[in-house]
Order: structure tokens, then C-alpha cells, then sequence
């Protein structure tokens, strides 16, 4: 009788066969990591490949404010403070009452506006409008202060005048050498009405001013021999400090400068 042939597959075939799926799979592996590896060099390790204009303009606003009086003057100096995460440092306005903050691109943010003698004003702004036309604001006088700027009522000087006035205080008298009562001031404001000094005061403290103070200067010369109220806005004991700090005080307030005064009424005009 006759033996019928091997049906079973051939070993040879087999290998063959687990070498391809092998080869087959290690193709996928590696295709696999070669993407990953460009996708996380294309988009974490070399993000600029996106044009710069592209990024900005989804990203950076510039936004204009304008501050006026009530009889549509502006107002300078009027200190523009907004409120949110990662807001930039609060700016003043200029002569024209304009300021430009450049943020990033957001639906809506808070903006206070605040200036001695004028109500704080807070509002809450729609940056999805208009984006590129300036926001005007009109502030109102305190009526609680009789402060007049400069800017919307220029005054002359009188005895009853509390316009802040910026004449050069009196020179203290010359002395050999620096007395150790001598102290050197950054001067803020000047007013003839203590009601309105105080407020001052207190104002630059509530801005992170917190040896703000006040010097009385009596029989000042260009009040009538009415007394001075000089506000500063830092005091020191040496000199060199005090021009260091006025430097950076003067992006504040423009004509700020030091003066030296003395706690010896023998040595200066100036009292405390």
C-alpha cells in the first residue's frame, strides 16, 4: 500500500513567514517615531516657524485711552491702571490726556482711572469693538476737594487759591557742613490748603508711597504770607539717594526734584 505525502507546512515557509511580519511591524515602529519625533521638533522645539505676523495679531492689542474734563480739556497725569491677570504697570497720561497700553488680546478687561481731585473712575471695557479707536473717558471734579489742575484753570496765585503750585521753595540757608537733622525730599505737589494736602497724601500712599508726607512752609513769598503745604513723596537722609529715587520719580511727575530741609530752625527757613 502506497503511503500518502506529508500534508504539514514546511519549516522554511514558517520562518519566511514570521520574518516579514517582523520586518513588517518594524517598518510601522519606526515610521511611528520618526512623525513623533518631527511633529515635537516642528511644534515645541521650534514654534517660530510661525510668521510673526501671525503671532501677534492674535495675540498683542494696543489700546488708546483719552481723559477729559468735564469741559472736554485733557487731563495729564491721570494714572490708567488695569485689572487682570498679567496686566501691564499702570501708565499716566500725557499733555493730551492720551496713553497707549499694549496688552494681550482678551474678550474684555477693568480699567481705573485715577488723579488727586478728580473722582476714581472704573470701567469695564468691550475689546471685541472698535479695537483700533481710542476709549474716551470724561472725569469728574471731587467736590469733596477744591483742587483745579493746572491744565483746565490756570489761576493766579492768591491767598485762597488751592491750585498746586510749583514755584521753587525757599533756599535753606548755607551751612559748612551737612547738619545730621538734614534731610532730602522728592517733592509730589504744593498746596495752600491742608484739607487738599492731606488728600494728596494719602493718595501717593495708597500707591505704594508709604513715607509720603507733607512740609509746612510758612509766610511763603508768592502766597501773601500765607503758609505751604509742600507734599512729598520720599525722604532720605543723605543726598545721593534722593537723586537716585527722583530719576525714577520723574516718570511719575515730571518736575519732581529734591530739596534739603532741616529739623534746626537755625539752619533753615523750612519747618515741619
Amino acid at each position: 500500500m502506497n503511503s500518502s505525502p506529508d500534508q504539514s507546512p514546511n519549516p522554511n515557509n514558517q520562518d519566511r513567514l514570521r520574518e516579514l511580519i517582523i520586518l513588517l511591524m518594524t517598518l510601522i515602529v519606526t515610521t511611528g517615531i520618526i512623525a513623533l519625533l518631527y511633529f515635537f521638533v516642528d511644534t515645541v522645539i521650534f514654534p517660530e516657524r510661525l510668521t510673526k505676523n501671525e503671532f501677534l495679531s492674535d495675540e498683542l492689542l494696543d489700546v488708546g485711552f483719552i481723559v477729559l474734563n468735564e469741559e472736554k480739556k485733557p487731563i495729564e497725569d491721570v494714572r490708567v491702571q488695569l485689572i487682570f491677570d498679567g496686566a501691564p504697570e499702570s501708565k499716566l497720561t500725557d499733555s493730551a490726556g492720551y496713553v497707549q497700553v499694549e496688552i494681550i488680546t482678551r474678550k474684555s478687561i477693568n480699567v481705573i482711572l485715577t488723579k488727586a481731585g478728580f473722582k476714581t473712575k472704573t470701567k469695564i471695557i468691550n475689546l471685541e469693538v472698535e479695537k483700533n479707536k481710542p476709549r474716551t473717558f470724561v472725569l469728574e471734579r471731587d467736590s469733596s476737594s477744591n483742587t483745579q489742575t493746572a491744565s483746565s484753570n490756570p489761576a493766579p496765585s492768591s491767598p485762597t487759591n488751592t491750585q498746586p503750585v510749583y514755584s521753587t521753595l525757599p533756599t535753606p540757608l548755607p551751612v559748612p557742613n551737612p547738619s545730621p537733622q538734614d534731610l532730602y525730599f522728592v517733592t509730589d505737589e504744593a498746596f495752600a490748603d491742608l484739607s487738599t494736602t492731606n488728600q494728596r497724601v494719602q493718595a501717593l500712599k495708597a500707591t505704594g508711597y508709604q513715607n509720603a508726607g507733607a512740609i509746612w512752609i510758612p509766610d511763603y513769598p508768592n502766597l501773601s504770607g500765607k503758609p505751604l503745604y509742600q507734599v512729598y513723596a520720599a525722604k532720605f537722609s543723605d543726598r545721593s539717594s534722593c537723586g537716585s529715587f527722583v530719576k525714577t520719580y520723574r516718570q511719575r511727575k515730571r518736575d519732581a526734584y529734591c530739596f534739603r530741609a532741616s529739623l534746626d530752625p537755625r539752619i533753615s527757613a523750612d519747618r515741619f
